[in-house]
């Protein structure tokens, strides 16, 4: 065989070839040594890096050839089935903590210890069933009853990844905005941990939605400033009295403020207002001699309306940017249009025309008909009468459940808009158990903001899917 390669190849590329893959393999052991000793160092500290650490360690020193009874760290005289070992002592303990989490319904928490675990999980299947046996890990017996494999945990992530998306959207719509960061960070944080990258649709998607509730934030502090500045009143008062106890001349005033150049500039003024307050409260104090206790009360008074001025400005300036953002995903959503997965309907139409979307929703990737919005984006409502109201929505779950093969059952969602009109949002979500047609035996999907008939590939593809 050597003689073989020899005449293909000359000898100094072989021996070249062999370099490189030697070098290759070392900094492989390297890598995987510097992750194992991370590991153990955390263990105690933080399971949850340490396992992802010996994790990395396990699977760069399998890459580097190394078999289960290879000492793969001499100084501990450690072999690749002790890291294993050593990971199933995690492993289980932070299974059980995310199980506990889940079961008392805190998602939020739950969501990110699940997608922590996940994927050491999933590495390590085919051996969970033998260290179960083990004696240290014979009591997490029925924990892995419970999950038996990786598949039941990314039942967990997703489902509560869908209930803390929900309850964070809740929180907005609400206006507890900080709650709603919260939870879309949580949800960050555990997309990550699942692999997902920052430049990933669903990473920026639920960045612009912690931007909205950062947007959020800021008029709710602007509505605390304002309050404070009507506390500010009484300062005035109080500047104004002691200014008239003291007798400050005004015609002294009216000199000092023309030796101050202000400058034009509005984003200067600012600053030369804060500077000519407290300049003026100090020449005031020396010029008539306060005593300096006194003067104190008056300068602190002074001051505090400054700051005061400063924050109502602050708050004109702040208050023109956020009126030109949304007031909430559902306005950015009527704002951006028409899409893969957004129909609007200023009114009831034919059953057919509704069950042609329904499907179409169903059949691609689920989406929402807006009833009250016009093709223009224009907000026109829907009657909110109540006899009205609930034949519109019988109409919708008639359509779903008569005009559509298999029948659907949409979740209908009331929103009351700022100047108080209704929309009523009707979603779909994707039916991935049989293609769906309309009462015409017509099978409809989604492209872009139209429903089509799909061509035979297409139909080849969601056949595929459902299976």
């Amino acid at each position: 065989m050597y003689n073989g390669l020899k005449e293909k190849y000359q000898l100094d590329q072989i021996n070249t070839f062999c370099s490189e893959c030697k070098s290759h393999f070392n900094i492989i052991e390297q890598e995987a040594t510097q992750n194992l000793i991370d590991g153990l160092e955390l263990t105690s500290d933080n399971p949850y890096d340490a396992l992802w650490y010996l994790q990395m360690a396990y699977i760069k020193f399998e890459n580097a050839n190394f078999n289960d009874n290879d000492v793969v760290f001499e100084e501990q005289n450690l072999k690749l089935n002790d890291i294993e070992y050593k990971i199933f002592e995690l492993l289980f303990p932070l299974l059980e903590k995310a199980n506990e989490r889940y079961t008392k319904s805190e998602y939020e928490e739950a969501f990110v210890l699940f997608s922590r675990i996940y994927y050491a999980y999933d590495k390590f299947r085919s051996n969970i069933k033998i260290y179960i046996e083990k004696d240290p890990f014979k009591k997490y017996s029925p924990l892995v009853d419970i999950y038996p494999s990786a598949f039941n945990i990314k039942t967990i992530i997703d489902s509560s990844k869908d209930i803390i998306n929900n309850e964070a959207e809740k929180f907005y719509m609400e206006g507890n905005y900080k709650e709603a960061k919260n939870l879309y960070e949580s949800l960050k944080t555990g997309l990550l941990n699942l692999g997902e990258i920052e430049e990933s649709d669903m990473i920026k998607e639920i960045n612009e939605k912690i931007e909205y509730c950062d947007i959020g934030i800021k008029k709710s502090n602007i509505k605390l400033m304002v309050f404070l500045s009507f506390i500010g009143f009484p300062l005035i008062l109080f500047s104004f009295y002691l200014n008239k106890f003291f007798k400050f001349s005004n015609d002294d005033f009216n000199k000092y403020i023309q030796r101050v150049k202000l400058r034009k500039a509005w984003d200067n003024w600012l600053i030369n207002l804060a500077s000519f307050s407290g300049g003026f409260i100090v020449f005031l104090m020396l010029k008539q001699n306060i005593d300096f206790g006194i003067s104190l009360v008056g300068f602190l008074s002074s001051f505090s309306q400054i700051i005061l001025v400063l924050i109502f400005f602050d708050f004109v300036l702040n208050y023109i940017d956020i009126t030109k953002e949304p007031l909430s995903f559902l306005l950015q959503r009527i704002k951006d249009g028409e899409n893969e997965t957004l129909e609007f309907k200023s009114e009831w139409t034919e059953p057919i025309k509704i069950a042609k979307v329904m499907t179409a929703f169903a059949n691609t990737n689920g989406g929402s008909i807006l009833f009250g919005i016009g093709n223009n984006r224009e907000i026109f409502g829907v009657s909110k009468k109540n006899e009205d109201l609930e034949k519109l929505k019988q109409q919708i779950l008639n359509c779903g459940s008569h005009n559509i093969k298999p029948a659907l059952t949409p979740k209908i969602i009331d929103h009351i808009m700022v100047d108080g009109k209704l929309v009523i949002e009707v979603v779909i979500e994707e039916y991935l158990q049989e293609i769906n047609m309309d009462s015409d035996n017509k099978i409809w999907i989604r492209k872009h903001s139209h429903c089509y008939t799909p061509d035979p590939e297409e139909l080849r593809e969601l056949s595929r899917k459902i299976d």
